[in-house]
């Protein structure tokens, strides 16, 4: 059955309770599928018109309700093309919020979606309501003519549109999952935090307090799935001012820039991002990203107040029996001082030194500092870093411990194959036998593994399964009840 057929059945029907012909319906990924098989067709011919239906999509014995509101005409054309028309909307919204459906472009061509006249309408009311677009090895712009629903924020509807200028090519047959939406919470609305995706651990500033108040009011997901290497990308995107203003918020347009969250290591300042702030077009445009930085939540933000950004980096080591401390910020602002401090039972710390802060960056910049005391404590030396703003707003990094005053060496010389799926080896090299206990700990500080072995004085192979999901995970040994400690990293896949 043709999609025009489709069509014409749907108009014969006053209550609409209707399964896809199997040519157009995939009941195990529960998403509809647009093709028209090479065929060249003009599906409507008449003057404009209205209709609303709602579609009943039937999956393991439960209904998937998605509901697509047409206003005519629309054309097909061959190779998949969708060409809206006239202020066509195809709205995509399953009743759980949780939900996935999807419409799926099977044409690579970057003009495969266009509109026509004056323009057309994409709503999609959830993270898993998306428009999947096989765009395999192809380039160009693909442009998404998103459009606001009337929410409690939004009191009219308002053209979102969003582009990828895909500018190198991605390696395999990969394709682009774009999906564009906001709450409906009279009250509280402005907390994206409230409906984040479902890979954004959090939405806090550095202090760890939430910062939606300094965030539009909308979530955009550009998720590149099925490649090899992910293609490099331009991105553009338009905003509408009752998300920048809505009540709670104390987002300052001029401020706008784009964060993304890093997925792999559960951050969002490892990279800092940049584009061109149209306040007029109400656009962010020009923003450059390269396949390594291509993750697919993305959210427009006050550079002033961002989501947290300060330390990427924090350790402490040894150098010939003295402590040497190694840290890097990627962006600082309003960043004073960070003091030095050092504790050897983890509940009395005191300040030992002050290094000044940078006050305001949008480059990495990296700290060295050697403690000064040659003659550490015969155990373990704990530090932190305690960063402090110039309003006296301050925020603690992670601990780190040495033991630098004896010539007995722990090393973790290798983790490998790494990254890797979950089985792991540990080539350890200490300078005498004991009881090693073994540790691994994700990126929010949460236990994964905890495990005692015996080694011997030399090089030990350590063999372990790490079950976790991908991500980027710190594996810790220490030698004989703490007294002697190294650490490294492990990335799951």
């Amino acid at each position: 059955m043709f999609l025009a057929q489709l069509f014409d059945k749907i108009d014969q029907l006053d209550r609409m309770r209707y399964v896809y012909p199997k040519e157009y319906t995939d009941n195990v990924h529960k998403r509809i599928v647009l093709k028209t098989h090479q065929m060249q067709y003009q599906m409507i011919t008449h003057k404009r018109a209205t209709m609303l239906r709602t579609f009943t999509y039937t999956h393991s014995r439960k209904l998937l309700p998605f509901f697509l509101c047409l206003s005519l005409p629309v054309s097909l054309f061959s190779q998949s093309r969708i060409v809206l028309k006239n202020d066509v909307y195809m709205v995509l919204n399953t009743l759980s919020a949780s939900a996935s459906v999807f419409v799926v472009l099977d044409n690579g061509n970057s003009n495969a979606l266009s509109t026509s006249g004056t323009g057309g309408n994409i709503i999609t009311k959830h993270e898993k309501n998306q428009l999947k677009w096989n765009i395999g090895t192809n380039t160009g712009t693909y442009t998404l003519p998103f459009t606001t629903a009337t929410t409690a924020t939004n009191a009219s509807e308002s053209k979102l549109s969003a582009s990828v200028n895909i500018t190198t090519a991605g390696v395999g047959n990969g394709n682009i999952k774009f999906s564009s939406y906001t709450d409906n919470d009279a009250a509280n609305n402005y907390k994206v935090s409230d409906y984040k995706p479902s890979d954004v651990a959090h939405v806090d500033d550095a202090t760890g307090s939430d910062n939606s108040a300094n965030v539009v009011n909308r979530w955009w997901i550009i998720d590149a799935n099925g490649y090899t290497d992910k293609p490099d990308v331009t991105l553009s995107f338009t905003y509408d001012d009752d998300e920048v203003n809505a009540t709670g918020n104390t987002l300052n347009e001029a401020d706008i820039f784009p964060q993304r969250w890093n997925s792999t290591d559960s951050v969002w300042d490892d990279v800092t991002l940049s584009g061109t702030l149209n306040m007029t077009n109400n656009t962010l445009s020009g923003i450059s990203v390269s396949k390594e930085n291509f993750f697919r939540s993305w959210a427009l933000v006050s550079s002033v107040f961002p989501l947290p950004v300060g330390l990427s980096s924090f350790e402490a080591k040894c150098d010939d029996h003295q402590t040497v401390l190694a840290w890097s910020t990627v962006t600082e602002f309003n960043n004073s001082h960070f003091e030095i401090q050092h504790t050897t039972d983890l509940q009395t710390w005191t300040n030992i030194d002050r290094v000044d802060g940078a006050g305001n960056s949008m480059s990495v910049i990296d700290y060295e500092y050697r403690v000064k005391n040659n003659d550490p404590f015969q155990g373990l030396d704990y530090y932190r870093l305690k960063q402090v703003d110039y309003d006296g707003i301050y925020s603690y990094s992670n601990v780190e411990s040495t033991h630098c005053g004896t010539d007995v060496h722990l090393d973790i010389i290798r983790i490998y194959p790494n990254p890797s799926t979950g089985e792991v080896n540990v080539l350890i090299h200490s300078t005498e036998a004991g009881k090693l206990r073994l540790k691994v700990h994700d990126v929010l500080g949460r236990l994964i593994l905890d495990d005692v072995i015996f080694i011997q004085q030399g090089s030990n192979v350590l063999q372990h399964t790490i079950q976790a999901a991908a991500g980027k995970y710190v594996l810790t040994a220490t030698l004989n009840e703490g007294n002697y400690y190294d650490y490294g990293t492990v990335t799951i896949r």
